[in-house]
């Protein structure tokens, strides 16, 4: 009898164990749904500042001193100046490695 009132009170243990774990990933629940929902509102004030011309890229990262995290998440990626020349750049690669073949 002895051993049926341990196998009782490690379960009492285990079902307050498992309360506890389910409040800690309900707080986390909700924490990371108002996260969600701020970096989009962030997201929709930064575009609306660059399409108004209020700012530029350089100035809201100077300005609000946002980390990397907060550069991928809240402003949109520039484009590229090899994406406006056509990729020359890898044709480049391809006539030196042709070059290269040739010399062999």
């Amino acid at each position: 009898m002895a051993a049926d009132v341990d196998i009782d009170q490690l379960l009492k243990q285990d079902e307050a164990a498992l309360r506890e774990k389910k409040k800690r990933l309900k707080a986390l629940q909700s924490a990371l749904e108002e996260s969600r929902a701020a970096t989009s509102k962030a997201q929709a004030a930064a575009a609306a500042s660059l399409d108004s011309g209020d700012l530029t890229r350089a100035d809201l990262v100077r300005v609000f001193a946002l980390s990397k995290g907060e550069r991928a998440d809240l402003l949109p990626v520039a484009p590229r100046a090899s994406a406006k020349t056509g990729d020359s750049a890898t044709q480049g690669v391809e006539q030196s490695d042709d070059a290269h073949h040739d010399q062999a």
